[in-house]
């Protein structure tokens, strides 16, 4: 283990006490010793836990915050100007990932702000290397999305699994084979891997919203509520038809991944989906 990972937690308690000394007024900090000022932040942190993983969560993603975002030509779907983008690292053999891909679909229906970007990111094996070359050979193409589609909704992610996809998404077999090997979807393979590391991935699927990142490694997990938004103007719903007046989540809803006033078209998920 490389000794960087074991900063991380003094790392996240410095950014925290950072953003504590601001969330429990400065005016009153100078005032304190250190031993109240201690007290304090303990309190502080005891009673808003979330502060901890928020802080270490954006000291993690914002140096490749840029590599994470910036999709491989084709392989992303929403809007290029949204406010919330959403990476999606995947892995074609993973069933977790087979689970959310309809939530993400319905995310992209029902959010005209929202661009997804997928992250191939093979780790169950040389069949996963496969489809994950394939799809990228399919974005080569323009084609990505219904290669994607075609392969999650189908079989098993075999040479058979990849034919009758590519047939789906209208790509000719021999192009996909061809672009499968090309240097820069073998170049975009080792990338996606090399920022799973970064990331600390240790399973797909593995999503990152904003400074926040969520590995649905079980069901209860699979909803896309469960990914938190959070909007450039704070609201952390995936969807903002709430009234203005009303507040768009509270503090335990949000600890939860659950909905705040007006949502009520998208219920909190307790189970397999």
């Amino acid at each position: 283990m490389s000794r960087s990972i074991g900063l991380w937690p003094a790392i996240a308690g410095m950014a925290a006490t950072c953003a504590i000394g601001l969330g429990i007024g400065m005016q009153g900090v100078g005032s304190l010793d250190d031993a109240a000022f201690g007290k304090r932040v303990r309190s502080y942190i005891l009673n808003h836990p979330q502060v901890v993983r928020e802080a270490a969560d954006k000291m993690r993603i914002d140096p490749i915050r840029r590599a994470i975002e910036t999709p491989y030509p084709g392989a992303w779907a929403g809007n290029p100007k949204g406010d919330v983008t959403m990476v999606v690292f995947t892995d074609y053999n993973c069933p977790y990932c087979r689970a959310t891909s309809p939530e993400i679909d319905r995310l992209l229906a029902s959010d005209p702000k929202l661009k997804v970007v997928w992250r191939e990111m093979p780790v169950l094996g040389p069949g996963s290397d496969a489809a994950a070359a394939a799809a990228l050979a399919a974005a080569r193409q323009g084609k990505y999305l219904a290669f994607h589609r075609a392969l999650f909704s189908g079989g098993h992610p075999d040479a058979n699994g990849l034919a009758a996809a590519a047939r789906a998404a209208l790509v000719a077999p021999e192009n996909l084979a061809a672009g499968a090997k090309a240097p820069e979807v073998q170049t975009e393979i080792q990338t996606n891997l090399a920022l799973g590391q970064r990331l600390g991935i240790a399973a797909t699927p593995f999503f990152v919203l904003g400074n926040r990142h969520e590995h649905a490694d079980s069901p209860n997990r699979l909803r896309p509520l469960r990914l938190r938004y959070e909007r450039p103007n704070g609201c952390r719903c995936p969807d903002q038809r709430h009234e203005r007046a009303s507040p768009c989540m509270t503090e335990k809803e949000h600890a939860e991944g659950r909905l705040g006033l007006g949502h009520d078209r998208f219920p909190v998920a307790t189970g397999s989906p």
